[in-house]
């Protein structure tokens, strides 16, 4: 009889504990396919709230997976979820496992971030035109003659890495592993509030800022845009930076031009970003609305785009930035002081053989490796006034002409110097497939280079009105 007992209340158990799991399992689906319709809705509620200057994508996919490896893709799925939530991120120089899983889910360790990142570099060099390349790399100061000694034979400081690094790894890990070159969550902060401000997700955002020494200048670029690039685009937003307007300035802005007017938030950044020519907003403007589309388009006030642009649109969803360079552009080391290249570790001997990419135009594709391994260090150097503005701008803004080719740190174009010495450290010799010549992308407008387009704007509608 207790055998019939025993072997009855065994049966009860085994049933409770299956009939358990069931419901457990059930549960959990039911609970993950409610948080899944929760996402989906949040994501249609946030493109539909914002009015952007076009339509507005009812799905998007800011990250193109095809190249990537599977493991690259959890990442980058990851990525798109901390961009949208906008969980807090930190980089803590005592523990960057704990730092990676913060940015990226509760699943990656730094180990597993770097691995994916090379991948993608990987994958981006395997397309590379392999007859385009940057020659005499490894050339050193002193065989090219250069008036600059990069010797170092004091044992107690890190010495500047004078060759580049062949490795991916080594690559990825200098850009992305240094000390100096992680960003504080204070920082993060900032640029996630930056990119709250921006109403929409978008396929483009073209991207400018504007303050007063260029307040005309602006205008024919935004009678540009309104008449030659609207009819062209879609699904994108203008989004125009007030950088320092007078109320009457910015009230004109507000009135005529098509496009997102935001204030740049100095107070949140530090001081140096006041003095406009170390051009620390610019990274950061970059940065923070890479978060709102697949493609961010930088242009200067003086810049006219071209409609034929949507192909170097296309190239940039391809290799993940297209950075406007020009051949006639000298060696960076001769326009860029050697502080900025000792912030990443390195000499400016290391770089003699790259010309500086111009900063008047660059295309960024919203993707892991341009994010993680480009903005994020062009960022964090231009939070330190010692990476992109060590002495007082004024005395290294002017460039001269001719200029030395036996010199180095001749002056200092901060932005354009930080920029090329990344995509050299991590392109090198194929540098030349991640930048091209747009010359040919800015033609001779008719337009102008001052106009009073909000001028026009008003005397056409007074003629409407009478």
């Amino acid at each position: 009889m207790n055998k019939k007992k025993t072997l009855s209340y065994g049966l009860f158990v085994i049933s409770s504990i299956v009939l358990l799991r069931y419901a457990y399992k059930f549960t959990h689906n039911e609970i993950t396919r409610s948080q899944e319709v929760s996402h989906n809705q949040q994501q249609t509620n946030r493109e539909d709230s914002g009015a952007g200057s076009a339509r507005i994508f009812q799905q998007h996919q800011p990250f193109n997976l095809e190249n990537l490896s599977p493991l690259n893709n959890v990442i980058q799925s990851s990525d798109l979820q901390m961009s949208t939530s906008h969980q807090p991120a930190t980089f803590n120089n005592s523990s960057l496992d704990s730092a990676a899983s913060n940015l990226y889910g509760p699943f990656l360790n730094t180990s597993q971030l770097i691995q994916a990142l090379v991948e993608s570099l990987k994958s981006k060099l395997a397309v590379s035109d392999p007859k385009v390349v940057v020659k005499n790399i490894e050339k050193k100061c002193q065989a090219m003659r250069i008036e600059y000694n990069d010797s170092c034979n004091d044992a107690e400081r890190i010495c500047p890495q004078k060759v580049l690094p062949e490795n991916l790894k080594a690559r990825i890990e200098q850009l992305v592993l240094r000390d100096s070159l992680q960003i504080s969550e204070e920082y993060r902060n900032a640029i996630r509030n930056m990119t709250d401000e921006i109403s929409g997700y978008h396929d483009i955002i073209i991207v400018g800022g504007l303050s007063s020494n260029h307040y005309r200048e602006a205008q024919s670029l935004m009678k540009h845009v309104h008449e030659e690039l609207f009819p062209v685009l879609k699904n994108f937003s203008f989004v125009v930076y007030n950088l320092g307007l007078t109320e009457e300035e910015a009230s004109k802005v507000r009135q005529h031009c098509r496009c997102q007017f935001v204030r740049f938030p100095f107070e949140r950044f530090p001081p140096h970003f006041k003095t406009l020519k170390c051009f620390g907003f610019k990274p950061t403007l970059v940065r923070a609305l890479i978060e709102k589309a697949n493609i961010v388009l930088w242009t200067d006030t003086v810049f006219k785009i071209s409609r034929n642009i949507t192909t170097v649109i296309d190239r940039a969803r391809t290799m993940g930035i297209q950075q406007m360079y020009l051949p006639t552009n000298y060696p960076n080391p001769s326009h860029t002081l050697e502080q900025t290249f000792h912030f990443f570790g390195d000499s400016p001997c290391a770089h003699m053989a790259f010309n500086q990419v111009a900063g008047g135009f660059g295309i960024y594709h919203n993707e892991l490796l341009t994010k993680r391994a480009i903005l994020d260090p062009w960022y964090a150097c231009a939070l330190k006034a010692e990476c992109t503005c060590p002495v007082d701008q004024r005395k290294v803004q002017r460039c001269p002409y001719p200029y030395s080719t036996k010199k180095i740190g001749l002056c200092q174009r901060n932005d354009q110097s930080s920029m090329t010495l990344i995509l050299s450290k991590l392109f090198r010799e194929n540098y030349f497939d991640f930048v091209i010549n747009l010359n040919r992308f800015n033609p001779k407008s008719k337009i102008p280079a001052f106009y009073n387009y909000f001028e026009e704007i008003e005397n056409k509608t007074k003629v409407n009105i009478n």
